[in-house]
């Protein structure tokens, strides 16, 4: 009887390692897919938009948090892809050797209300600092960051040049990706509820993406005072994420 206990066990076993093994190819196999669709579509369908305001990538603090309390989790990706035909995005946790640990699918929304709070920035004083070195690399001024997504939003309403600026050397962007301790900062912000992903152009007129952190009702956490002492101001916007092509990790 016990023997037939412990065969029954191991079975059990057995099947559970393969669902979980199954589980991860599955999410690998799905997201090849999502960026193979991306990679290959047709720009004008799959950046076109319904209305003018920007479009911001939504993910929730409960499953980042899963993430970032993998102990082997190195770098976070944003993975460019489609859905339903039109691009969008999705965290993927990789450890430094680019090896998957899991990924966060996105909510997107394109509202007035948004588009009014990266307007705002446009007048914003706030000047970030940092004294540890992998965060002050990434920040990113209001001001700046504006400045990025209003050039992004441009390209795409102009239809300016937009397959040069997704692309590096006629390879398009398949993803971008960030130190886990940018976004364990933007987690440790207070009140905040989700990690909001923006698309941008930089001063060298390619993609990139502007991270903020947002609260329960969606408002970017910015410094309640901006006529404080500028140490003052934790970080809440970042940058500088190593797009792939061309800096593939």
């Amino acid at each position: 009887m016990k023997q037939v206990f412990l065969s029954v066990f191991a079975l059990l076993l057995l099947v559970s390692c393969q669902k979980e093994e199954g589980g991860a190819t599955t999410g690998e196999a799905s997201l090849a897919s999502f960026k193979s669709d991306w990679v290959t579509s047709k720009l004008d369908a799959s950046l076109q938009k319904a209305d003018a305001n920007t479009v911001c990538y939504l993910f929730s603090k409960e499953e980042l948090n899963q993430l970032l309390a993998n102990e082997q989790l190195g770098k976070v990706r944003f993975v460019l892809g489609l859905t339903d035909g039109k691009l969008d995005m999705k965290t993927v946790g990789v450890t430094n050797d680019g090896t998957y640990l899991g990924i966060v699918n996105s909510l997107m929304i394109s509202d007035e209300s948004f588009n009014n709070q990266i307007v705002a920035l446009s007048s914003s004083t706030i000047e970030f600092e940092s004294d540890d070195e992998i965060i002050d690399a990434h920040i990113l001024n209001p001001k700046t960051a504006f400045a990025y997504i209003k050039n992004w939003n441009v390209k795409l309403a102009e239809n300016q040049d937009v397959s040069n600026v997704v692309s590096y050397d006629n390879l398009r962007i398949n993803h971008f990706s960030i130190e886990k301790e940018v976004i364990d900062k933007v987690s440790d912000l207070p009140d905040f509820k989700f990690l909001g992903v923006v698309f941008g152009v930089n001063p060298q007129g390619k993609l990139t993406t502007v991270l903020f952190g947002l609260d329960s009702e969606r408002n970017i956490i910015l410094p309640a005072n901006e006529f404080n002492n500028r140490e003052d101001y934790s970080p809440s916007i970042f940058d500088f994420t190593k797009p792939c092509p061309s800096t593939c990790d």
